[in-house]
């Protein structure tokens, strides 16, 4: 078996979802009811196994969030008890019955899953999702207070930031301003607030919280590291080294050449590659790292499908050294950066041959 893994801390989601309560209800009035969350496991919960995380917060959370009603299966066949919130709605008709079936709510962002849910049944428990200016999913015209008194005790209105990673950018408060105006004369359920909206503590954040990539332990702000959040990383993608060999100086490494020993030393192959997530390509100016044994060592040359080199120096190292590649040295969001890409893109694209091992 290849020694590589991607070790789950249970704990630090625990301890995320509670700064997520807790950030929400700071910014809320002192005298508004205790904030609900959402959590969201939608995309195998971000690569931690849908299954086993959702195990582990049905107790914890007041629902749990994902993209469609396959994943809504998925979670009842877990045996897992929350409501489900089905962001992405129903993508055609048929799938309305069994999401009523199964206490998945769907949301509903466009027309014709408004017509299909009347036809069902119009008492059905849904969320209404508002276009307030991120132009992507989200009903422009919808008559609020037109629900009736059952339907407005169990509906919550939702909208979506779309530039909440930067707390000064105008769109928010104008998106914010804009929500406000379509919920004037309503009493009306809400929720506004994504993770960045949390950490963030600028906007309204609503009666529900809708925490995601921040309960994995990864930053969603553009210009704040997870460590100044107080935000406990809940992966560690770890391997082994496979290999130590000596190199002499000007001798070249992997794919291309394109590392050239600058001295003599030694490569340390480690068990992991794109092909398990690892990313490939580097914008020029990075020096993505990883430790080994607890010691920085530099990438050397391209990234290969099952492995990648790492530049020892002057130190070998044994084999069956311990590498981590993100967890809490680097972290998750500074490889993503040297990636030139995001959190949400390197933990969703963890491979499924990498085994999820989990811990409380």
């Amino acid at each position: 078996m290849r020694p590589i893994g991607a070790a789950i801390n249970l704990k630090a989601i625990a301890a995320n979802l509670a700064l997520a309560r807790k950030l929400a209800q700071q910014h809320r009035a002192a005298a508004q009811a205790p904030v609900r969350l959402v959590a969201v496991i939608k995309a195998d919960a971000y690569g931690h196994g849908l299954g086993p995380i959702g195990r582990f917060l049905d107790d914890k959370a007041d629902m749990l969030a994902v993209a469609s009603i396959d994943e809504g299966m998925i979670l009842r066949q877990a045996g897992i008890r929350l409501p489900v919130l089905l962001l992405g709605g129903a993508f055609n008709a048929a799938e309305l019955p069994l999401a009523e079936k199964h206490n998945c709510i769907p949301v509903v962002h466009q027309q014709h899953q408004l017509k299909w849910l009347q036809v069902h049944n119009p008492r059905m428990h849904y969320w209404i999702k508002l276009e307030t200016g991120m132009h992507r999913m989200g009903l422009d015209e919808f008559n609020l207070s037109g629900l009736d008194g059952e339907a407005a005790a169990s509906t919550v209105v939702m909208h979506h930031y779309a530039c909440a990673d930067t707390p000064d950018h105008p769109l928010n408060q104008i998106q914010s301003d804009n929500f406000a105006r379509l919920l004037e004369g309503t009493q009306l359920a809400t929720s506004c607030a994504n993770s960045a909206a949390i950490c963030g503590q600028r906007l309204p954040v609503g009666d529900y919280i809708r925490p995601g990539l921040m309960l994995y332990g990864a930053s969603p702000l553009a210009h704040a590291s997870a460590v100044s959040l107080g935000l406990q990383p809940a992966m560690q993608l770890a391997s082994e080294l496979i290999s130590c060999k000596p190199v002499k100086t000007g001798e070249t490494v992997g794919y291309g050449a394109d590392f050239v020993a600058p001295q003599d030393g030694y490569i340390g192959l480690v068990a992991c590659g794109y092909g398990d997530g690892y990313p490939r390509e580097f914008i020029p100016q990075a020096e993505p790292w990883a430790t080994v044994a607890g010691v920085k060592a530099k990438l050397a040359g391209r990234v290969s499908m099952d492995s990648l080199a790492l530049w020892l120096g002057n130190k070998p190292q044994p084999l069956g050294s311990s590498v981590t590649l993100w967890g809490d040295s680097p972290r998750v969001e500074q490889l993503a950066a040297w990636a030139g890409t995001t959190p949400y893109t390197l933990l969703t694209r963890v491979a499924p041959r990498v085994q999820r091992i989990y811990a409380e």
